[in-house]
């Protein structure tokens, strides 16, 4: 079963990426044009862009544990 998030996160990311790096302008535009129709896969191509501070996954329903792993 997928456990969906429906609160405010605020997602503060330090870790190194371990796939091919995202830029940070592109994971921006990613999180603009989606908005809260982010889902797991996106963090997963967000979680690589190694400038990025913070995130704000406010309404974001369609994310789970597994996705928010991928943010470290």
């Amino acid at each position: 079963m997928r456990t969906l998030f429906s609160i405010s996160i605020i997602v503060i990311l330090t870790g190194q990426p371990v796939f091919a790096e995202t830029s940070v302008e592109d994971a921006q535009r990613l999180v603009r044009e989606k908005a809260n129709n982010l889902n797991d896969n996106d963090l997963k191509t967000i979680g690589t862009a190694s400038g990025l501070t913070t995130l704000d996954l406010s309404n974001c329903r369609r994310i789970s544990a597994a996705g928010l792993k991928h943010l470290h």
